[in-house]
């Protein structure tokens, strides 16, 4: 059968031992008294397990702070990643337990407010033209209420007033194009920087460093060192774990059949180089068990597997 590279949700699910590590961040986040936004970095490469690790976050702080999810790289038009940001964020707490509702409503003004014009609906041709002329002129339709900035300073102090932190947890940020992470990076430490709310982004940090590098005159490093305060790096999967799991699946697959002198040559001399992460080993297994049936009846086992091994 073939398995999806899904991302572990429960802590029962961690093969590969990062229980302490969950639980250090989770305790950090906790224990952080001040009411000063901050912004944590979860940095590694794709595949490294970023989401389960985010998942399990989740799992250990659900009773004990808000937590809101953004993945920005789901949304069909990621045109608008702001005001989508914003328009999510308001739902999320407009059905929160807390008193957040007032924060949601003052959210979806914050999302109007930074909406590209040519996405309203219903507006066309030269309507399009003078609509953007008005909102780019005095904004004198605007009422009070649309501020931008009394309506920073009024969610600030409703979350100044309530006991519960919220985490704003964004993942796939490395998945983005140069300027959606721009943006997302932007959107952070400007519109969204609020007070007891705690970031955690996560990203490959050499991506992400190339983006910044376009917007700082590739001084990316320190303009992610600016925005990012604790930046925090996936531990690395041990190749003896990978090792194992590989063989031991190897065993489930074929039953035993392929263990002999053939294909220990070609595992320590080849395949064994190729298993280098999480996502490699589960690509090269899944490659495998496509089939896998005709390959018993038909083909010699261990060339099977090589070849198999090498097309990824």
């Amino acid at each position: 059968m073939i398995q999806k590279e899904n991302a572990i949700k429960k802590a029962e699910e961690d093969l590969l031992g990062r229980g302490k590590f969950i639980e250090r961040i989770s305790e950090a986040i906790v224990s952080y008294s001040s009411d000063e936004n901050l912004i944590i970095g979860l940095e590694g490469k794709w595949g490294s397990g970023k989401t389960s690790i985010l998942n399990l976050i989740e799992e250990n702080l659900k009773d004990e702070v808000e937590i809101f999810r953004f993945s920005p790289w789901n949304f069909i038009s990621r045109k608008q990643l702001v005001s989508d940001f914003f328009d999510q964020f308001s739902y999320f707490l407009g059905d929160s337990r807390h008193d957040f509702k007032s924060v949601g409503e003052c959210l979806k003004k914050m999302a109007y407010l930074l909406k590209p014009v040519k996405y309203y609906s219903g507006v066309a041709g030269d309507f399009v033209k003078m609509l953007e002329s008005a909102l780019n002129g005095t904004r004198d339709f605007l009422t009070e209420e649309l501020n931008f900035e009394k309506i920073k300073q009024r969610i600030n102090k409703i979350l100044l007033e309530n006991d519960k932190k919220i985490i704003v947890m964004i993942d796939d940020i490395d998945r983005l194009s140069d300027n959606e992470i721009i943006e997302i990076f932007q959107l952070v430490k400007g519109a969204g920087e609020f007070k007891k709310v705690i970031y955690i982004l996560a990203y490959d940090h050499e991506l992400v460093k190339n983006s910044l590098d376009i917007i700082s005159k590739n001084r990316g490093q320190e303009y992610l060192e600016k925005i990012v305060q604790i930046q925090i790096e996936v531990p690395t999967v041990e190749k003896k774990y990978l090792e194992e799991k590989f063989l031991s699946e190897l065993e489930n697959i074929f039953s035993g059949k392929h263990i002999t002198n053939e294909f220990n040559l070609f595992y320590e001399k080849i395949i064994k180089q190729e298993i280098v992460d999480i996502r490699k080993l589960e690509k090269i297994l899944n490659n495998i068990r496509f089939g896998m049936d005709y390959a018993e009846k038909n083909l010699n086992l261990e060339e099977y597997i090589l070849l198999k091994t090498l097309k990824v």
